[in-house]
């Protein structure tokens, strides 16, 4: 703690039928805050200054000025009581701490606190006043985070409008999240953001189909026999060659094709690079002058190019979902690769 913190003063009452956690934030703060709903015991009450309040808040400033009922309350020299049943408790608390240049009592938060916190900047319009500390925060909840925190963070990206966080975020859930991970949007959330979830979660499954066919198609040339050309009656080479892809592929993480198709995109890049090699090496043609049939498949080197050309086609297909472009309502124009020309993003 600096010699500018100061520690809060947090103590606990009786309120009514409920124990009330009071945080007095503002040693001679003329607003309390009450955080509390009927589904809890327990109420958090907020002493905070109405002038850092304003500041922070333009919400808070016109609630508070000469035009309501708060504003005169507080006018009068009275000092206010604002309940707040709607409001997350402790992300209250901690947008409260912030602006009011207080040790924050749950740093660093967690992702789902993080979304609870921008909410509430949303809500009041207070996203400057916490761009700093939030800003600092997702860096932290990045480090390790699961599939729901990272739909979260791209939630609060939005919120808190940073598009480089927002982009990032949306290709990392593109990216990383299997399909049985189901990426949805509470109804409070902005349609605008609700729509490019959505967006997001069929262009991953679609990626996903789009790669588990191709590569399918891939296996099923490679193992279908060709009735080009005459081998001898002791050829070996077709049955020796689709073993050998068999026992490899049967190794790989490729096989069988019904778990591909539950990997993320991520992990399956990482599958399709262990596709079968070497298969065909050391393997002879028969001496028929008619033509070997193995000479009329095509060569491992051109299946591996195929997998390859799999590979690159699906890193290509992850977007980098454009912030500005959802907030135009452009979502379609956002979520599709290369959409957004990049104007956006350069100027961000």
């Amino acid at each position: 703690m600096t010699s500018l913190d100061h520690p809060t003063c947090a103590f606990f009452v009786q309120a009514t039928d409920k124990m009330a956690e009071v945080q007095q934030l503002a040693p001679n703060g003329d607003v309390k805050l009450i955080c509390s709903s009927a589904a809890t015991e327990w109420s958090t009450e907020i002493i905070v200054s109405s002038v850092v309040l304003s500041l922070a808040s333009p919400v808070f400033k016109v609630m508070l000025g000469p035009h309501f009922k708060e504003g005169a309350t507080l006018a009068s020299g009275e000092k206010l009581e604002l309940p707040l049943p709607d409001d997350d408790a402790q992300a209250m608390l901690t947008i409260c701490q912030v602006i009011h240049m207080r040790a924050v009592s749950c740093s660093p938060p967690t992702a789902k606190q993080l979304l609870n916190i921008a909410l509430l900047a949303d809500k009041y319009d207070c996203r400057l006043a916490l761009s700093y500390a939030m800003g600092e925060w997702i860096q932290i909840a990045r480090v390790t985070f699961s599939n729901q925190d990272r739909l979260d963070l791209f939630k609060v990206a939005y919120l808190m409008e940073y598009p480089k966080d927002f982009a990032e975020f949306g290709r990392l859930l593109v990216l990383n999240s299997p399909p049985k991970f189901h990426m949805t949007a509470p109804e409070s959330i902005d349609d605008r953001l609700r729509r490019t979830i959505d967006k997001l979660s069929a262009h991953r499954d679609l990626t996903a189909s789009i790669a588990a066919r191709e590569l399918s198609r891939t296996i099923d040339e490679e193992c279908t026999e060709t009735s080009a050309g005459f081998c001898l009656p002791n050829c070996t080479y077709l049955p020796t060659r689709l073993r050998n892809f068999m026992t490899s592929l049967s190794k790989s993480q490729i096989w069988p094709l019904i778990h591909f198709q539950d990997k993320s995109l991520q992990a399956m890049r990482a599958a399709l690079k262990t596709f079968p090699q070497g298969y065909t090496t050391g393997l002879e043609y028969c001496d028929s002058k008619m033509c070997c049939q193995g000479d009329s498949l095509r060569p491992e080197h051109d299946m591996q190019l195929c997998v390859k050309h799999i590979v690159y086609k699906l890193e290509q297909s992850v977007p980098e979902p454009c912030l500005i472009c959802v907030k135009e309502g452009h979502v379609e124009t956002s979520v599709e690769s290369g959409g957004c020309k990049g104007e956006h993003k350069r100027n961000a």
